[in-house]
């Protein structure tokens, strides 16, 4: 059985699409999808979410992150104390706060003022 030259997926004998190129190069696909993704949009496997080479990358990334974490700072990790366990004082929400009475202070009247 083959495999697809852009995903890696399997190609069941008398599926799928050989494309040769002018200079004798085959690649095998096991869809439209693939053979678009990789001639038409020059999209590379590795970048490409949906196909195997992407997810071994970035298994392999993820797996040496984790070896790469000092040893020490995994200590300092399991040794944190843990936060005793406090209530928390409610707060109202800002939208929510009743809004603040402003007392306005009583003008006198104005009385109108007769020309002579």
């Amino acid at each position: 059985m083959a495999r697809c030259d852009f995903c890696q997926k399997r190609i069941e004998p008398g599926t799928g699409k050989l494309y040769i190129k002018k200079d004798g190069k085959t690649f095998d696909f096991c869809s439209k999808k693939c053979e678009t993704h990789m001639l038409k949009l020059k999209h590379k496997p590795r970048t490409t979410r949906w196909t195997l080479e992407y997810r071994k990358l970035k298994k392999e990334q993820l797996a040496h992150n984790a070896a790469e974490k000092k040893p020490a700072q995994q200590e300092m990790n399991a040794v944190k104390k843990k936060p005793e366990h406090k209530k928390p004082e409610q707060k109202e929400p800002a939208h929510k706060k009743p809004a603040e009475k402003v007392k306005k202070e009583s003008t006198p009247a104005k009385k109108p003022v007769q020309k002579k």
